[in-house]
C-alpha cells in the first residue's frame, strides 16, 4: 500500500481542523440555545477527535465551565489541568444564587452595594424599549458584536449640571446620580463626569475579569486612572442569570488574598461598586429554552480629569463626545431623544438587594502536573480569565501598558511609606516591575535593578513581596532560568533578611527557593556571595552551612580589601549586610559554631582580628 503524500496528509489535517472548528461553533450554539446536554456531548466529541490543538483547548476550557455549572468540579479540574491551567475561580461562582449565602450589606458597603426596584417603572420600561436588542438602531449603527468592534462608550461631562441631550443622560442626571451620591457620600462631591455604555449579550457570553480604566490615558500616556464609582443596571436579566462577580482586589494586590461577591441579574436591579475593583460576568450554562438577551446599562462616574475622545461613526472608541449634529445615517441619538412621561408619578421602591459571598478561597490552586505546566504556554490567556496559568495574568494586560518605574518612583516610595497614597502606588509599581521581570532580557535587567534598590530601602515593599506567592515563584523561576542570576539572588537576600510579612505566610522561606538558590550558586560563581547572603536566613532548611559561611566570608574579605585599596569605596552597606549575615549564621548554628568560626578565620585572614568582635 502506497504511503500518503505529505501534501495529501496536510490537506486532510486542514480539513479535519476546519471540521472541528465548525463543530465548536455548533456546540456553542447549542449551549446558547439552552441545550446543554447536546452541547456537552459535542464538546466531548471534539476533544476525542484531537484534530486541532487550539480548538481542542477551547473545547476543554468551555466544557470545564459547563461541568462547573452542573456541579461536577472533578471533571472540570481534569480538563483544566490537562491544559496546564493552575488556578480557577471557586466552584460556587458557577452555580445559581439559591445555593449561595448572602452577606450583610453594611459589611461590604465600601466595596459593593445593590438596590432592587432601583428606578420608577416608567423609566425602566422606556429605556428597555430604547435599548431593545432587536428594534433599537443603537446596536446596528455601532456594528455591535462584530469582530473588529471593541469596547465603546459615551461621555456625559458635567453630568450633575449640564442639560441632558437624550434619555440616557436624563436618567443619569435625575435618577442614577442621586442614588450613587447617597451610596458613596465620600465620593459624591468629586463626581464631574459620567461615562456610559451598554451590552446586549446571549446566554453563553460572559465578560472577562477586568478593571474599569481611563483607556485613553492608559494607552496614550501609560498612566492608570479609575472611575470613582462603577454601576451596572440590569434592564433584563437574560436566560442564564449570569452573575456579576465583583472582587475586593485592586490592581497589583495579591489575588490569593482577595474575596469575591456575586450580584445576580434581576429586572431593574442596580449594582454599584468601587471603580478600582476587579470584576466581570461569569457565564452560566443552564438548560433553558428561553433566548432572552441580558441587557445592561453601565455608567462609570469620574472626577474632572478623565480623558474624552471625538465621535467616530465607523470606529467607535471609549468615552466619545457625542457631537451636536450627526450624519443622516446615524439615527440612534434621535431614537434616544424621546423620554418618559413627566406626568407619571410612579416612584421606585429602592430596597436593598442581595449580595452573595463567594466561598473561599476565591482562587483554587489545581496543582497541575509539572509536564502539563511545561507543555502549555504560560502566557496564553483564555477568554474570561476565569481559569489561569498564573494569577499575575489578571493584571498583566494593564501592567504591560504602564510606564517603566522611574528613579523618582522609587525615591517617593522610600520617603513616603506613611502617605495615604503609598499602598496603591506601591501595589501598582510592584505589578509593573513583576510584568517587566517576566518578559526577561533587557526588561529583566531594568526591573531587577529597580527591585533590588527598592527592597534594600523600603521595608513595606519587602513585606508585600515576601507574602506574595507569585513573587516567590517568579524569583525561583528566574534563579533557574535567567542568565544573570546575581541580581535575582541579591533580591532574595534583601527579602529574606527583611521584615516578616506581618501575620501572613512567608512565601520565600521555602525548600523550593533554597534549592533554586543552591543550584544558582553551583551554576554561576559570580552569584555565590548573593546566594549565601540569602541562605543565611534559611538555616533551618539549608543542607550545608559550611558552604554558606565560605561564600559570605570570602565576599567579606574581598569587600574589606576593596575598602582598604579604594579611597572612594562606596560599599559600606554591603559590608554591614555581609557582617550581619555572618553573625546570623553563627548565632543560629549551635554545635557547629566552632567549625564555622574556623572557616571564617581562614577566609578573612588578617582581617579577622579586627572584625571578630562584630560576630560575638
Amino acid at each position: 500500500m502506497a504511503k500518503r503524500s505529505g501534501r495529501k496528509r496536510k490537506a486532510e489535517e486542514d480539513a479535519s481542523a476546519a471540521h472541528a472548528t465548525n463543530q465548536l461553533a455548533d456546540a456553542e450554539a447549542l449551549l446558547n440555545a439552552g441545550s446543554t446536554e447536546e452541547g456537552q456531548a459535542l464538546f466531548k466529541s471534539i476533544i476525542e477527535s484531537d484534530a486541532d490543538d487550539q480548538v481542542v483547548g477551547v473545547a476543554k476550557y468551555t466544557l470545564a465551565m459547563v461541568n462547573l455549572c452542573k456541579g461536577d468540579s472533578a471533571s472540570a479540574d481534569g480538563a483544566l489541568t490537562s491544559l496546564g491551567l493552575r488556578y480557577r475561580l471557586h466552584e460556587s461562582v458557577f452555580v445559581s444564587e439559591s445555593n449561595g449565602k448572602t452577606v450583610e450589606s453594611s459589611s461590604v458597603a465600601n466595596h459593593v452595594q445593590v438596590v432592587d426596584d432601583a428606578f420608577a417603572k416608567p423609566v425602566w420600561t422606556h429605556l428597555c424599549d430604547r435599548l431593545n436588542h432587536t428594534s433599537s438602531p443603537f446596536w446596528s449603527e455601532h456594528r455591535y458584536g462584530e469582530p473588529d468592534v471593541g469596547y465603546f462608550s459615551y461621555a456625559f461631562s458635567d453630568c450633575a449640571t449640564a442639560k441632558p441631550r437624550h434619555c440616557i443622560e436624563a436618567w443619569i442626571q435625575s435618577h442614577l446620580l442621586p442614588v450613587v451620591q447617597a451610596a458613596f457620600p465620600d465620593k459624591a462631591a468629586s463626581i464631574r463626569h459620567a461615562e456610559w455604555w451598554a451590552h446586549s449579550r446571549d446566554q453563553i457570553s460572559g465578560h472577562q475579569l477586568h478593571y474599569d480604566t481611563d483607556e485613553t490615558r492608559l494607552t496614550r500616556d501609560h498612566s492608570l486612572h479609575y472611575p470613582l464609582v462603577s454601576t451596572v443596571w440590569y434592564l433584563t436579566p437574560g436566560a442564564s442569570g449570569a452573575p456579576t462577580l465583583i472582587t475586593d482586589k485592586k490592581f497589583g494586590q495579591d489575588a490569593l488574598q482577595s474575596h469575591g461577591y456575586l450580584v445576580y441579574p434581576e429586572e431593574n436591579r442596580l449594582a454599584m461598586f468601587d471603580g478600582r475593583l476587579l470584576h466581570g460576568v461569569i457565564p452560566h450554562f443552564l438548560p433553558r429554552g428561553d433566548s432572552t438577551e441580558r441587557l445592561t446599562l453601565m455608567v462609570g462616574f469620574w472626577d474632572k480629569d478623565v480623558a474624552t475622545n471625538d465621535y467616530v461613526v465607523d470606529k467607535p472608541t471609549a468615552n466619545m463626545m457625542l457631537p451636536l449634529k450627526v450624519d443622516s445615517e446615524t439615527t440612534w441619538p434621535a431614537h434616544f431623544t424621546q423620554t418618559w412621561s413627566s406626568s407619571d408619578t410612579a416612584t421606585a421602591l429602592k430596597k436593598p438587594g442581595p449580595i452573595f459571598a463567594v466561598e473561599e478561597p476565591l482562587w483554587v490552586d489545581l496543582h497541575p502536573p509539572a509536564d502539563a505546566m511545561t507543555t502549555h504556554r504560560e502566557d496564553s490567556v483564555f477568554v474570561g480569565k476565569y481559569f489561569l496559568h498564573d494569577l499575575a495574568q489578571l493584571d498583566s494586560d494593564v501592567a504591560g501598558l504602564l510606564a517603566e518605574p522611574s528613579e523618582e518612583d522609587r525615591e517617593w516610595l522610600v520617603k513616603h511609606q506613611d502617605d495615604k497614597d503609598f499602598e496603591p502606588r506601591l501595589a501598582q509599581t510592584l505589578c509593573v516591575v513583576f510584568e517587566w521581570m517576566k518578559r526577561g532580557d533587557e526588561f529583566l535587567d531594568l526591573a531587577g535593578d529597580f527591585l533590588l534598590e527598592l527592597t534594600a530601602h523600603c521595608p513595606a515593599a519587602v513585606r508585600v513581596v515576601r507574602a506574595t506567592k507569585a513573587w516567590a515563584e517568579l524569583v525561583t523561576l528566574l534563579l533557574e532560568t535567567a542568565e544573570a542570576k546575581e541580581t535575582i539572588a541579591a533580591i532574595a537576600w534583601n527579602i529574606l533578611k527583611g521584615p516578616d510579612p506581618q501575620g501572613q505566610e512567608d512565601m520565600f522561606h521555602t525548600p523550593e527557593l533554597v534549592e533554586a538558590l543552591m543550584d544558582a550558586g553551583e551554576s554561576d560563581e559570580e552569584c555565590v556571595a548573593m546566594v549565601c547572603g540569602a541562605l543565611a536566613y534559611c538555616l533551618d532548611i539549608v543542607p550545608n552551612r559550611k558552604y554558606v559561611m565560605q561564600g559570605l566570608a570570602s565576599h567579606l574579605a574581598s569587600l574589606y580589601q576593596d575598602r582598604d585599596e579604594d579611597d572612594e569605596f562606596a560599599g559600606a552597606q554591603d559590608i554591614q549586610d555581609t557582617e550581619d549575615a555572618i553573625a546570623f549564621v553563627l548565632k543560629g548554628s549551635g554545635s557547629e559554631v566552632k567549625k564555622l568560626t574556623s572557616v571564617l578565620k581562614s577566609k578573612l585572614g588578617s582581617y579577622y582580628s579586627d572584625a571578630a568582635a562584630k560576630f560575638k
